[in-house]
């Protein structure tokens, strides 16, 4: 039986806030539409609803993720996130493919960043062996937001973070003038002085 999204998806509908959208959306530069929704408010229902329906099978992840993002309404796509993020122990080998779908897609960083430490970054902690191959194509990707990527999917990664691969990446956008580049370098650093404080000031 198909996954029952459209009664969250009404729910959404039935919230929205023409007032609260329109500076939702300046705030974001004009780049997307809201239904304006704020985030307390729709992590509360997104809450409610998966209580009460439970969560979707893995199986309908890709036609989920899918048609959230075919919608105009920023906070589908943060709903495709968060129930991508249902199954961050649970990736399979191939689905590298639905979450560069949404790293791809209506990118900026209010997705990247999510993208970046809680979905690439826990692929590659269950697949670790395609470290080098994906942060190799990412950091020489032609979109600064992939090359934002490689800088944050080890964010989270605390003493696990391969220090030599961060370097390598930092150095290789160091001559970078792209405002979201400079701050993905600074908020590396800063996180990983956090468990490494010598390194970060030596480097």
């Amino acid at each position: 039986m198909k996954y029952p999204l459209e009664i969250l998806l009404n729910r959404y509908k039935a919230k929205r806030n023409f007032e609260d959208a329109k500076s939702m959306q300046a705030y974001m530069k004009g780049k997307f539409s809201y239904l304006g929704i704020r985030s307390p408010e729709r992590r509360a229902m997104n809450r409610s609803f998966f209580k009460e329906y439970g969560k979707p099978g893995k199986e309908e992840l890709n036609r989920i993720v899918h048609l959230l993002y075919d919608s105009e309404f920023r906070e589908y796509h943060y709903l495709a996130m968060d129930i991508a993020a249902f199954f961050k122990k649970k990736w399979d080998f191939e689905d590298i493919d639905i979450i560069e779908f949404m790293m791809l897609n209506h990118s900026w960083w209010d997705t990247i960043d999510f993208i970046a430490s809680h979905l690439i970054g826990s692929y590659l902690i269950k697949f670790p062996e395609r470290t080098l191959e994906l942060n190799n194509e990412y950091i020489a990707h032609d979109s600064f937001w992939v090359r934002r990527v490689a800088i944050l999917f080890q964010l989270k990664f605390k003493d696990k973070l391969n220090s030599n691969l961060m370097k390598s990446n930092i150095l290789k956008c160091a001559h970078e003038r792209e405002f979201f580049i400079e701050k993905a370098i600074g908020w590396i650093l800063r996180e990983y002085s956090k468990t490494q404080p010598d390194w970060v000031r030596k480097f």
